[in-house]
């Protein structure tokens, strides 16, 4: 009997350690996620890890009403632009071009933090954007692809940050704090 048990526990270990083992990423979706993470500025690394926790790279996938590669609802992929039938999205291209927006502003209203994102991803994100006043500033499909940010001017310097500590050291004592020196200030003129 304790032969039996034991090698029921070693052959249920055995198979677990099988699906314990990462999905392998097929190559075939690089291009594509990579060219619709850039468009809407997010990190390629999280498009797969979605992909990765949503469908295992399944593009045929369906469960509970949600489809293809990153398991979208076919109501939120119209709210993105969508206007094609439901096993539209099933198309690896098709899902990724109205995911992924999605993705971004859910990634964006979680101030780039990946996992609040993921569940803003999961659970919807609408009433947060309402509070935060972003509605109007949401992505969909069409939005113009995200440029990137450019550095600012050589020439052109911070103003100067004001002491916090000697704001403080004013409101105790009560004697007006300096003013910072003008640093941009040519020192011919002083």
């Amino acid at each position: 009997m304790m032969r039996i048990s034991l090698s029921a526990i070693a052959l249920s270990l055995a198979c677990t350690v099988g699906f314990a083992q990462p999905a392998a990423r097929p190559a075939i979706y690089d291009a594509l996620i990579a060219q619709q993470a850039k468009a809407h500025g997010l990190p390629e690394s999280f498009v797969h890890r979605i992909v990765l926790r949503e469908s295992r790279y399944n593009p045929r996938l369906v469960h509970n009403h949600c489809f293809g590669l990153m398991q979208i609802k076919h109501a939120t992929a119209r709210e993105m632009g969508f206007k094609g039938p439901a096993s539209g999205l099933l198309d690896p291209q098709t899902n990724l071009s109205y995911a992924v927006p999605y993705l971004a502003n859910a990634y964006r209203l979680a101030d780039g933090d990946e996992n609040r994102a993921t569940a803003l991803f999961s659970s919807g994100y609408y009433y947060l954007a309402k509070r935060k006043k972003m509605l109007a500033s949401l992505r969909t499909a069409s939005t113009a692809p995200v440029l990137a940010e450019t550095a600012p001017p050589a020439e052109s310097k911070p103003e100067p940050q004001a002491n916090p500590i000697a704001g403080l050291f004013s409101l105790l004592t009560g004697t007006p704090a300096e003013a910072a020196p003008d640093r941009r200030a040519s020192p011919i003129a002083q």
